[in-house]
């Protein structure tokens, strides 16, 4: 097995993973709010869609008919959701960690489009429900989502947070 290039092993231990959660939450509100929006406005569907499609993974499709409130759905949903969104800026953050905002902003947009391309292209082949939402409004709240992460974690990180 190869080692890691010098380089990366100095931006992982440059990373701060603290300011990477932070950075994953702030973009996972914003990719939620966005998408309830989308999911409103765009496919004319409830705007609890996006938590029960997320619960669904966890949970299963038996979650999906119901287009209200649920306390429990929504629970699970966020947990998936911000579990995920969390797992990606453990990526994001050491690729981004000497890079400048236009570059970071850039990397975490291609993170966004990569996790919608196997999101929407790969995954649902497995959970179905999401091609539904597939299309040009959930790919752009993708690219904002990644652009939000790197700028949360590099903004953090420029005021001196861990």
């Amino acid at each position: 097995m190869a080692a890691i290039t010098p380089t990366f092993a100095q931006k992982l231990e440059a990373t701060r993973w603290g300011t990477a959660i932070y950075a994953a939450l702030v973009a996972g509100i914003t990719f939620l709010v966005l998408q309830t929006l989308i999911s409103a406005l765009f496919y004319g569907a409830s705007p609890w869609l996006p938590l029960r499609m997320i619960a669904a993974i966890a949970l299963g499709p038996g979650v999906l008919p119901d287009t209200g409130f649920g306390l429990g759905v929504t629970l699970v949903a966020l947990l998936v959701h911000f579990g995920l969104s969390i797992m990606t800026a453990w990526i994001l953050a050491p690729l981004i960690e000497r890079a400048g905002l236009g570059k970071s902003l850039l990397t975490g947009a291609a993170l966004g489009l990569v996790i919608y391309l196997v999101n929407f292209y790969l995954l649902t082949q497995a959970f179905t429900w999401f091609g539904g939402l597939r299309g040009p409004a959930t790919l752009v709240n993708h690219l904002v989502f990644g652009a939000v992460m790197a700028w949360s974690y590099q903004s953090r990180r420029a005021h001196g947070y861990a």
